[in-house]
């Protein structure tokens, strides 16, 4: 049996006094057997701007995140992207 044990947050914050812009922002850290003894695995974070206008919501992210050399020998990694959505 294998044990993998993570705890985060993510507050949003509002950038405008209408919230139609808000900063996401998240951590989370992790604790697992991969290795044979319970100890650090991995830690992620990443921040994100949210536009809404209508129903439309746009924005961009970024993130990274770092394993241990013992769970994953390429162990780091950064990624971004752009979100669209729609929603009534």
């Amino acid at each position: 049996m294998s044990v993998y044990i993570a705890a985060g947050v993510a507050p949003d914050i509002a950038l405008n006094s209408d919230a139609t812009a808000t900063l996401g922002l998240s951590g989370s850290i992790a604790l697992g057997d991969a290795t044979g003894s319970f100890r650090f695995n991995d830690a992620t974070f990443s921040a994100s701007i949210a536009i809404t206008r209508g129903a439309f919501s746009f924005g961009p992210s970024i993130g990274y995140s770092y394993a241990d050399d013992r769970v994953n020998p390429d162990n780091s990694e950064v990624w971004g992207g752009l979100s669209l959505s729609f929603g009534r």
